[in-house]
This record gives structure tokens, sequence and C-alpha cells, in this order.
């Protein structure tokens, strides 16, 4: 078995602490939050691109990800969020059955609103599909793979800047494309995932942080918007990069540093299992919120709910591994 790094573990604990943090304050204008929402999604970007192989092939690349990735989304697409679409709009909130409303949103995005977070499983697989086919095409030419992923990123930011859209979040995959191409080529010529803290890692730290603090400010601070989950930016291409690159530097500096931190650290071994289900929770209590009447837009009640989810999370995590593996890429289902 492979040996696991712990930096990136808890590095990737605090990345899904930051999309439950998102979904249960909801965006705000607070500048550490708005801060945040320049690198939150590309962090797991990157620590995607960190750990990207071929495999040897396509098909066993496309094997490899559809256990880890498709057949996650499609066990939460088909068993909570389409039947708890029925439930909340067709039954209780009485409206027309549609079977292209069941299944789609407007663009051709599959239906994801109740437990939204999974679109980034299904935008993640077709980065690697991408990203594959750039390695192929290019032959391995570092200059060339750098040059398409650059323009395909660009490509995709453009088309939110036409007010055009592509299904299934293809328009998403093209514009974080980027992201993930950083994490492999900081993969293939650093040292990155080495585990010792040095002091060339406070220079980095240091740099990456004056220059998120840069891009936040330049880019207009409370004005700024990102939203990879239907690629929309109000923020500049090259501040939308820059931005994702070095606040995600700053996570993974802190996390080499820091190592391990329990809670954190096990929920990032397993943020996929979190990932898919924190959404669920959170419909649930505010459900319940609503039903005494407690407010929901209460900073106290919000940093509560957060709390619960956490804590939650661990059983959650503990049943999932035990019970349902293959449904949420703790075991190969395509062997």
């Amino acid at each position: 078995m492979k040996q696991r790094i712990d930096f990136i573990d808890l590095a990737k604990g605090i990345c899904i602490l930051l999309v439950v943090q998102i979904h249960v304050y909801g965006d705000t204008s607070l500048g550490l939050f708005k801060m945040m929402s320049l690198f939150r999604m590309p962090l797991y970007f990157i620590l995607s691109g960190l750990f990207f192989k071929t495999y040897g092939g396509f098909f066993l690349l496309f094997k490899k990800k559809t256990n880890k990735l498709l057949i996650p989304f499609f066990v939460v697409f088909i068993f909570t969020i389409v039947p708890l679409h029925i439930l909340f709009d067709y039954i209780l909130g009485n409206e027309s059955f549609s079977l292209n409303g069941l299944l789609f949103e407007e663009y051709g995005r599959l239906y994801h609103s109740i437990n939204g977070a999974v679109w980034f499983l299904l935008c993640l697989f077709q980065i690697n599909v991408f990203f594959y086919a750039i390695v192929l095409i290019s032959q391995k030419n570092n200059y060339l793979i750098l040059l398409l992923s650059s323009t395909i990123g660009l490509i995709g930011y453009s088309i939110d800047s036409g007010n055009y859209y592509l299904p299934l979040w293809i328009d998403s995959s093209l514009t974080a494309l980027p992201f993930f191409v950083f994490g492999y080529e900081i993969r293939m010529y650093t040292s990155i995932l080495e585990n010792d803290f040095s002091i060339k890692d406070v220079f980095l730290f240091t740099f990456f942080l004056l220059v998120l603090v840069f891009v936040y400010y330049i880019c207009g601070e409370s004005d700024i918007f990102v939203g990879y989950d239907d690629n929309h930016y109000i923020i500049n291409a090259l501040g939308l990069y820059l931005g994702g690159i070095s606040g995600t530097m700053c996570i993974l500096t802190i996390a080499k540093y820091l190592k391990k931190l329990p809670v954190i650290s096990y929920i990032g071994k397993y943020s996929i299992i979190v990932l898919s289900t924190h959404l669920l929770f959170i419909l649930f209590a505010r459900n319940v919120f609503h039903q005494f009447n407690i407010p929901q837009d209460n900073a106290v009640v919000n940093t509560l709910l957060f709390f619960v989810v956490v804590v939650l999370s661990i059983p959650t995590i503990s049943f999932v591994r035990r019970y349902l593996p293959y449904c949420f890429a703790q075991k190969d289902l395509w062997v």
C-alpha cells in the first residue's frame, strides 16, 4: 500500500472545510471569505493534478477515474439528488413533472441544486480526460503542454465572458484545466511533496501570500465573484489564475508546516465522502431550523451548523467505508 503524505491529507481537509464553509455561510462580502473564494476550488484542482498519472493508457485511466469520480457522482445523483428533487419540487412543491426538468437545469447541466457540490466530480473526470489528450498530443513536450492548457483555460474563461455555456460543466472543466496542470508541473519539477518543512517554504509562503493579497485588492475586493460551478467570474483572467495558484501555495505551505491535525486530516483523507454528503446535512438542519423559526442568516447559528456538519462527517465516513465503499471510491467497483 502506498504511504500517504500527511500534509496533503491536511490540505485536502482544509479544502473540504472551505467548501462546507461557503455552503453554510453563503456568499458574503467579508474580506477573508471573498479572498478564500479565489483559491477554494483551485486548491482541489491543483491537489488533483499533483497526482495525475496516465496509468499506461486511456482505458486504464478511464477505468481508474470512473471508480474514483464517475461512480460517486452518479450514486449521489441517482440516489439523493433525483429522489429529493421529486419530493421537494414535484410532490411538496406541486410543480408539473418533466423528465427534462428532473434531469437537467438550464444550459444542459445535470440538475444538482439539492446536493450541488458533486458537480466537481464530473468536472474533475473531464479534466483528467482533457489533460490525458494534451499529454498524448504534445508527446509530453512540456512547452506544448503549457501552451495548450493555457489556451484551453482562456477559452473556457472566455465562454463566460461571451455569455455562452457548454453542457455538463465542460466550460468549467476548460477554465479549471490550468490549475490541474499547475499541480502536475510542480510535482514534476519541484520538491513540493517532500514532507520536511524548510526555510525555503517560509519564503514561498510569504511570496505567495503577498501575491494573493495584491490580486485581491487590485481586482476590486468585494466586487470579486468566482463561480466554477456555473463558470461565471467577476475578475479578470490573470487575477483568477494568479489568485488560485497563490492561495493554494499558501495552504500547501501551511499544511506542510503543520503536517497533521487529527480531525481535519481525517476528513481530508476521505474528502470525497464529505463532499458528497455535507449538503444533505445542511439541507436537513436548515429545514429543522425553519420548523422552529430559527433565523437562517444568524452568524452564531451558521457557526453552530458548520461544526455540526463537521462532527456528523466523522460517523458518516465510518459508515460509508464499512457499508458503501464501492459507491464512494473507497474500493474499486470496476476491476
